[in-house]
């Protein structure tokens, strides 16, 4: 978990309570919230792809990324 001296930052938030759980809800990721550990889900196949072009297009996408 990321944390600042003025607690945790918004981004954290929003990925341990809307991110991270939608994903594992269509399974994507296995998300274990105990350990915080995240790996490939049943159907990360179906999303590699446009991983994929996001992480070899870092460079050409807005900085701070996609808004929410």
């Amino acid at each position: 978990m990321v944390e600042t001296d003025g607690g945790e930052q918004p981004q954290t938030i929003a990925m341990q309570h809307i991110h991270l759980p939608k994903l594992a809800d269509h399974g994507f990721i296995d998300w274990d919230q105990e350990t915080q550990r995240v790996t490939k889900g049943p159907q990360f196949d179906e999303i590699e792809p446009l991983l994929t072009v996001l992480s070899e297009n870092q460079d050409v996408l807005p900085a701070g990324g996609a808004p929410d």
